[in-house]
């Protein structure tokens, strides 16, 4: 019997090597949300490896989503490094995702050059103690629209 976990899937016309995946984790090394050196090497590496998919952790969909150490999706100008981070997945040989994310109440305040951290509810965070802003209805709306542009930025940088 074949072991499934090393066959070829294909995923809505996508195929993947193999069922082999690397989730996404909170490196914390990015600068300034920045890809960097230390980023490509360590995915590079991962791909290299012989999974089939590298998911890419976490990206910022806006200047509240997360920290500088994040790696950022919510500028224009932040595509050229995820274009680098894309090509380098791909070309030792994984296909390549990215996880999309908003921390919420859960972003420190010092994160955030003292802006008070966003959610949908003003409970405080247990991890930070904070409390944070609660969101209209027109903010969610916004972040909404941040996750859009955030994908669109991840696609045209080249992620599958």
């Amino acid at each position: 019997m074949k072991d499934l976990l090393f066959e070829p899937i294909i995923i809505n016309q996508l195929e993947i090597k193999n069922r082999i995946y690397l989730p996404a984790m909170h490196l914390g090394m990015a600068v300034n949300f920045e890809v960097t050196d230390q980023i490509l090497n360590f995915y590079a590496l991962r791909a290299k490896g012989g999974v089939g998919m590298v998911c890419v952790g976490f990206a910022t969909v806006d200047e509240l989503s997360g920290s500088p150490m994040n790696i950022g999706a919510h500028k224009d100008s932040f595509i050229p490094g995820l274009s680098r981070l894309a090509e380098i997945i791909k070309n030792n040989g994984a296909k390549s995702a990215v996880q999309l994310n908003h921390a919420g109440r859960y972003n420190p305040s010092f994160f955030l050059q003292g802006k008070t951290p966003v959610a949908p509810s003003p409970l405080a965070s247990r991890l930070t103690h904070e409390t944070p802003h609660e969101l209209t209805l027109d903010e969610i709306k916004e972040i909404i629209d941040a996750f859009a542009q955030a994908a669109l930025r991840v696609k045209t940088a080249g992620f599958d």
